[in-house]
């Protein structure tokens, strides 16, 4: 493919064509992409384009939850996440892990939360990499002191309120012998509005200032912690007070502040933490080229999805449906019990050069509404669809259409399938071959899940098969033991794969679809109190 093939909808070259025709490493290229405020919708389109392109992605902390859900497997992942005194790498070390990975060759994008250029040390990273001789580009990104004040109803401007913005940091290096910042002289503008970022620790002192400035006391002003993440939290008062209700309200970093009187529009403009289920955690555990439809569900009830794909799967070779072939219209029935069999039988069958005409007037049995549906986009109906999303079930119900006694059926599963059906099919007389069209890797652990997790800071766990409760159990043994984190399973085999494996609360989606799956979550999140050390409730004042 030429370079000129590989260019983006804006006309820019695909990061991936910055490499040599002939694929000989030479010196690499590194984005620092802003990451947005922390919801993944915030994220630019150039930006999905080159974190999907890259060979490594070097990411913070308040940049994960916008790591597309569909990252290739073969893109390496480097979690350089800072909070306040803990830091998994100095800055120093980032920058030299950037110049290492670009020398090694590679295409790095380097995900920072917000925009790389607004309070996120940006402009250091492209020091270096300016003094190494290592090429990069630089992708804005929404910055988190406007996002944040939008997500909780404060128009950073309004007519007649504010004519102006001013973006400033509240939290400078403690090592500076005086301070950068007039916030005296801050306190002087009545017709603007002022936004801090990493505002906590110092806020006492940064009011008193402005107040001591000329600001009025009664100005209105408010805390976002946690931006436009299903976190958020919005503390409102008057400046003179501000500082005494956080520290109350328990209000930690990441947070920005907003004074003016704009913030007196949070109380008929508030719009995201209204949402039903706005504060609740929610890992995905699905294979993330399935994840989209659940992760969107999640995000329209204000949950916030921890996207952690535990597998993933790999179409098997074509030598497993070749000796098929010549009598795919001669079986009888063809059996899919998943989404992934039949998206993988399909893909084997284009990569022989084969079509959906190759199965003649062959039946299609189908488990659950989601491989049905997945059939639809091959232009095939099943023509049987057990009630119930159980192999056990589809056995029983099967038989009730008929002896399947001489039957020619062709069974299509992955390589850890369970064999009740088959084997079910062969005791009732019927003549079962089958083809494994896919096989179960396992995925990486994602630290700041792992971490969420490990904290009791997320109130439930969703999973959409038994391949992803062994493989959760692989990457994050234990997990299951807590009893405030639950197990929401797609079906009653996904749910005894959960009790099997220890989990204590396990519940199972009383229709077993996606949309079913979202719909049993959300009654038994409203019904249930947040976990220890999880979200808190929304303060406002």
């Amino acid at each position: 493919m030429s370079p000129d093939s590989e260019r983006n909808p804006g006309g820019e070259r695909n990061p991936v064509a910055d490499r040599n025709p002939d694929s000989t490493p030479r010196i690499g290229k590194v984005y620092l992409v802003g990451a947005g405020p922390g919801d993944p919708g915030l994220l630019t389109v150039k930006g999905r384009e080159i974190v999907l392109a890259c060979d490594a992605v070097v990411y913070d902390r308040l940049a994960a939850t916008a790591l597309p859900p569909d990252l290739p497997a073969a893109v390496e992942l480097h979690y350089v996440g800072k909070m306040a005194s803990r830091h998994t790498l100095p800055q120093p070390e980032i920058n030299a892990l950037l110049v290492e990975l670009a020398r090694a060759g590679k295409t790095v994008c380097r995900f920072k939360g917000g925009d790389p250029f607004v309070f996120g040390r940006g402009g250091e990273e492209a020091e270096a990499l300016k003094e190494a001789g290592i090429p990069y580009e630089v992708v804005p990104g929404v910055t988190a002191g406007i996002a944040a004040a939008a997500y909780a109803g404060i128009p950073v401007t309004h007519r007649g309120e504010a004519v102006r913005v001013t973006l400033v940091t509240a939290h400078e290096d403690p090592g500076k012998p005086t301070s950068q910042v007039d916030w005296k002289w801050l306190g002087q503008d009545p017709n603007g509005t002022l936004v801090g970022y990493m505002p906590v620790s110092n806020l006492p002192a940064v009011t008193a200032q402005l107040i001591s400035g000329g600001m009025n006391p009664e100005t209105p002003a408010a805390v976002i912690e946690c931006g436009t993440l299903a976190c958020q939290r919005t503390v409102s008062a008057p400046l003179w007070e501000l500082a005494s209700v956080i520290q109350r309200a328990g209000i930690h970093p990441p947070a920005v502040f907003v004074v003016g009187r704009t913030v007196a529009l949070r109380e008929k403009l508030a719009w995201f933490e209204e949402r039903p289920l706005h504060g609740r955690r929610v890992v995905v555990t699905r294979p993330a080229d399935q994840a989209v439809k659940l992760i969107d569900a999640l995000h329209a009830l204000g949950i916030e999805p921890l996207v952690c794909p535990v597998i993933r799967t790999e179409r098997a070779a074509g030598a497993e449906l070749a000796p098929y072939l010549g009598d795919l219209d001669g079986y009888d029935w063809v059996f899919f019990t998943s989404e992934n069999g039949v998206r993988h039988f399909f893909g084997l069958l284009r990569a022989l050069d084969l079509d959906v005409r190759s199965l003649g007037g062959t039946r299609i049995a189908a488990i659950g509404r989601g491989t049905d549906q997945r059939l639809a986009q091959f232009g095939l109906k099943a023509d049987f669809v057990p009630t119930t999303f159980q192999s056990t079930v589809m056995l029983r119900e099967f038989r009730e259409l008929g002896s399947p006694k001489g039957l020619r059926i062709l069974r299509v599963r992955g390589d850890n399938a369970p064999e009740t059906l088959e084997d079910g099919l062969r005791e009732a007389g019927a003549v079962v071959d089958v083809v494994t069209a896919y096989r179960v890797l396992p995925e990486r652990v994602r630290p700041e899940v792992a971490g969420l997790l490990e904290m009791h800071q997320v109130d439930a766990v969703t999973f959409t098969s038994a391949s992803s409760v062994r493989g959760f159990e692989d990457l994050l043994p234990g997990h299951g033991l807590h009893a405030d984190t639950t197990a929401v399973c797609i079906g009653p085999v996904t749910a005894d794969e959960a009790r099997q494996a220890g989990w204590r609360q396990v519940i199972t989606a009383e229709v077993n679809t996606i949309a079913g799956l979202v719909e049993t979550l959300g009654a038994h999140l409203r019904g249930r109190a947040r976990p220890a050390g999880g979200s808190s409730p929304v303060v406002s004042k």
